[in-house]
């Protein structure tokens, strides 16, 4: 760019058309693509067994005023999917419309972050799935609107108070919402401890047993003593409910922050929702494809994303930090045997022997802003006995 406020620099030549460091290293990365371009091509991220669903309805309640924070949603989304990923657990983002009209199978556990608003073919959609087996998760006041704005007369609406065993029975707007783990007995709370606390926020929402009630269990309950969380069945499968918007107050958590290159904590609150969401993680039944480890507390957690193609897997493992590390990674493979390990940036190569079905290796030191992308595929036994 030669002209404007931007003539000054950002692009990948200087203005005198000599090539930046930025033309340099994208030359590199462009050559390692074209020289791998079918492996790119071919891989796909792994299959992920959680869903986050993506609901612009949401943001509709209340019309031009809107209800709550007008960034709400997104910061929910935001919340759930940032500590997830960031315990290397694939993570979908669906749309409202998968709810009305997918095939939701192969998910495990369905997330439904500020889901304010709905429409009836999705409710029914969350329904079918839990009562062929799934698990759902939602924050308060689910479906508390149709897509018309119209109110439920109770609360989940749209026939889901039925779904997750509960309904309101009072609610409270409040900026800080504090929530109290009785004891840790249920699979969601294993990471906690009796008396811990999570923090929510925007939504205090007292719930209390819907028809019978055979099938609900209270798992933390509010200040004033009612039900918080609670957790039910329904079909084949299960339901927990929360009262408040967890993730919203999470999504600037105990997180990594790109921005300032360094892990940052709040508070323990934040530390204890993210024990809340592991043990989401255990309650449904959800399968890590690897698992990774630095020496230390590290600061700096490298970025780990597995795809699979036909041959085997493609492992990108990224350092957007600005200290040199390495991990210890440990993938699930499908077989036992021997594997071939090739990294395709430094085209150094390695075998390993799976042991209970796990590739275990460790990757070399990752300078700042660096990366490794790995190869993984399994030997046939005749290249082995030729070798």
């Amino acid at each position: 760019m030669s002209s404007g406020y931007e003539s000054g620099g950002y692009g990948l030549i200087n203005l005198d058309g000599t090539p930046t460091e930025r033309a340099v290293a994208l030359g590199k990365l462009a050559k390692l693509i074209h020289e791998n371009g079918k492996l790119f091509a071919s891989s796909k991220p792994v299959k992920a067994q959680v869903a986050l669903v993506y609901n612009p309805l949401s943001q509709m309640v209340g019309g031009t005023r809107r209800v709550g924070n007008q960034d709400g949603h997104a910061n929910s989304l935001i919340g759930y999917y940032r500590y997830l990923t960031d315990q290397n657990i694939p993570v979908d983002f669906i749309h409202r419309r998968d709810l009305e009209s997918g095939n939701l199978s192969h998910y495990k556990l369905i997330i439904l972050p500020y889901a304010l608003m709905l429409t009836q073919k999705a409710a029914d959609g969350i329904k079918n799935f839990v009562a062929n087996g799934g698990y759902a998760f939602s924050e308060a006041r689910l479906a508390w609107n149709n897509e018309y704005g119209f109110t439920s007369p109770v609360i989940p609406g749209l026939g889901l108070a039925e779904v997750f065993g509960v309904r309101e029975s009072k609610v409270k707007t409040l900026e800080k919402v504090t929530i109290k783990i009785p004891d840790n007995t249920h699979p969601s709370m294993r990471h906690l401890q009796p008396d811990d606390i999570i923090q929510g926020s925007m939504f205090a929402e007292s719930v209390e047993p819907y028809g019978t009630g055979k099938n609900t269990r209270i798992l933390a309950t509010l200040e004033d003593g009612s039900a918080g969380i609670v957790t039910s069945t329904f079909g084949k499968g299960h339901t927990l409910y929360v009262g408040s918007f967890l993730a919203l107050a999470n999504s600037r958590g105990s997180l990594w922050d790109q921005s300032t290159q360094r892990l940052t904590v709040q508070d323990e609150a934040n530390k204890n929702t993210n024990q809340f969401l592991m043990g989401l993680v255990d309650w449904a039944g959800i399968e890590r494809p690897y698992t990774a480890s630095q020496s230390g507390n590290a600061d700096n957690p490298l970025v780990i994303r597995l795809h699979e193609n036909q041959e085997g897997y493609l492992m990108y493992v990224l350092n957007h930090g600005k200290t040199t590390e390495k991990a210890t990674i440990r993938l699930n493979v499908k077989s036992r045997g021997t594997y071939l390990l090739e990294e395709i940036t430094q085209k150094k190569s390695l075998r390993v022997t799976s042991q209970d079905q796990v590739v275990e290796f460790t990757t070399g030191d990752i300078a700042e802003k660096g990366a490794e992308v790995w190869t993984i595929r399994q030997v046939r036994r005749s290249a082995i006995d030729g070798k």
